[in-house]
């Protein structure tokens, strides 16, 4: 089985990860024991322990085999973060993923969030920066807010945040409601937000808008005029019926023939 391989669910990529991660491994030792001397480290740099991460798609069993869950092409990211790029419109969360949900009820101190899951998430409202019992956010049933899983428990509801370790927002918090938000299926989100991508950054050459993307398959945008919405919009979900290989073409033909109608530049 190749490091590109299509997985069908119940396929085991047990040697296949557990190679990959060694080579991860021996790479990372290297790369430590040559900067060992200019540490001032005696004799050599000491061992570096790699972290191996499992993402969507895969499933690590009790007895350390890795299994594939999900349909689509294995990814494998620097030999130690594995997950399967599969089409789902369906969105299983999972913890420390930034989403997009809608508030659908709140109470005194906690708000009910749809993020794409059979069950709403919890956000409570003191969950948010410099949030007090006195002062809470202004949030109201209807927002979109872009929040952090803190918790995934398949037993009980997922928990958001719009809070990071540092007490401040990192980007998390109630999105503009002159925004528009699409949905798409998961795997495109992950493709804009892959590191080699430059997707965003090549429409940004041409267009003046601000873009936020949720892991669940939501991206929310807002641009000064409703042209240039539209045309991000539509180019998001074009992604799902051209080869990816094609992506960054059709966007720097984007790029170049658009000539906008609107009002406003």
């Amino acid at each position: 089985m190749s490091e590109s391989s299509i997985l069908l669910p119940g396929d085991d990529i047990t040697a296949l990860i557990n190679r990959c991660f060694e080579r991860a491994q021996t790479s990372a030792n290297i790369t430590a024991a040559k900067s060992g001397p200019k540490s001032g480290r005696k004799g050599g740099a000491e061992e570096v322990v790699c972290q191996l991460m499992i993402g969507p798609g895969l499933k690590r069993e009790p007895n350390n085999r890795f299994v594939a869950v999900k349909c689509g092409q294995l990814v494998n990211r620097e030999d130690k973060r594995f997950w399967v790029d599969n089409h789902s419109k369906r969105y299983v969360s999972t913890k420390g993923d930034r989403v997009i949900g809608f508030v659908v009820s709140k109470q005194a101190y906690q708000c009910k969030v749809d993020i794409g899951t059979n069950e709403a998430a919890v956000l409570s409202l003191l969950a948010f920066p410099q949030a007090t019992k006195r002062n809470k956010p202004a949030i109201e049933v209807g927002d979109a807010v872009y929040a952090q899983i803190v918790t995934d428990c398949p037993d009980i509801e997922a928990e958001l945040v719009c809070v990071g370790s540092n007490n401040k927002s990192g980007g998390l918090g109630v999105l503009s409601s002159a925004g528009y938000v699409l949905t798409v299926p998961t795997n495109i989100v992950r493709r804009l937000l892959a590191p080699d991508s430059r997707l965003i950054q090549t429409l940004g050459q041409k267009y003046k808008f601000e873009i936020t993307c949720g892991l669940n398959g939501r991206v929310w945008i807002h641009a000064k005029n409703l042209d240039t919405t539209l045309t991000i919009t539509n180019f998001i979900e074009r992604l799902e019926h051209i080869p990816k290989c094609q992506y960054q073409h059709e966007c720097e033909q984007l790029v170049q023939g658009f000539q906008h109608v609107g009002p406003h530049s």
